[in-house]
């Protein structure tokens, strides 16, 4: 599903992440002198942070989690990754499923924003064995 803001279509989870990256910026309470501090029944966004740092987020989600959810999942339902006869049976076959496409769109990912990717799906879907080399000790 998605929806339009100022003539701009867009994903329902990209407008979801735009708000929770604006819950972490610091208000501007100087620009807006009628600001309420929030009310102590209203739930905070963000933990308190000594002077000068930046609040951390309360809700923290995956990197890989954003990545599929902003661009993938316009196109992938859950479904995909849940029926049958999935194409991807390995880790590797996962991992190649997700270069082919991120290349097919232009992601210009990064081998880590792939493997974040990768292994969000595989926690979330998948549940595929890692690869013998992966699993060892190091």
């Amino acid at each position: 599903m998605q929806r339009e803001a100022h003539g701009i279509r867009l994903p329902r989870t990209a407008i979801a992440v735009v708000a929770l990256l604006a819950a972490a910026l610091p208000p501007a309470q100087a620009a807006l002198p009628d600001a309420r501090p929030p009310a102590a029944s209203e739930p905070a966004l963000t933990e308190p942070a000594p002077p000068g740092q930046k609040p951390k987020p309360v809700i923290e989600l995956p990197r890989g989690q954003l990545l599929y959810e902003n661009h993938c999942q316009g196109c992938h339902q859950s479904s995909l990754h849940i029926r049958n006869n999935r194409r991807a049976k390995t880790v590797a076959e996962l991992r190649g499923w997700v270069l082919r496409w991120s290349g097919e769109l232009r992601l210009g990912w990064a081998a880590e924003e792939v493997e974040d990717v990768v292994q969000y799906l595989n926690r979330r879907f998948y549940k595929l064995a890692p690869p013998a080399d992966e699993s060892a000790p190091r």
